[in-house]
């Protein structure tokens, strides 16, 4: 999917056409509510999608021991302000916004993942950039 994303964000994002809107989906209990907060955090410091792609990346390594050594180690490495990201995950600073967007994804009847919401079309799964493009498109264009 990372490379469907790039494709989505080069072509749409940065081109001031599509805003890319990530939701988290908090269906493996502690480890899921930690890692969507650190990416939170990192979005405090303007890398939430550098931090969401080393997560992605790395999502093998959350399920065994302490999750936010794992995560503070993950930042550390990827030279964030770790005084601040480690702060930030203690504290639980986006606990609320973190259960708030899970809460409104249960709400739409989204139970799987990855679902996109594309101005009321989902597409749903990993799908290639062309199933995007088929669905963005002709929004773009009015149609």
């Amino acid at each position: 999917m990372l490379g469907t994303e790039e494709s989505i964000k080069e072509t749409y994002v940065e081109t001031g056409q599509v805003l890319l809107i990530f939701a988290p989906v908090l269906n493996h209990g502690d480890r899921s509510l930690q890692t969507h907060q650190a990416a939170e955090c990192a979005a405090d410091q303007d890398r939430f999608w550098e931090f969401h792609n080393t997560l992605f990346e790395n999502q093998d390594s959350f399920w065994y021991g302490d999750i936010q050594a794992t995560l503070k180690q993950l930042a550390a490495d990827a030279g964030f302000d770790t005084a601040e990201f480690n702060a930030c995950l203690d504290e639980q600073r986006h606990l609320d916004m973190v259960q708030t967007q899970d809460q409104f994804r249960i709400d739409a009847g989204i139970r799987g993942q990855p679902v996109f919401n594309i101005n009321g079309d989902y597409i749903v799964g990993s799908q290639p950039f062309e199933v995007f493009q088929g669905v963005i498109d002709p929004k773009l264009a009015g149609e």
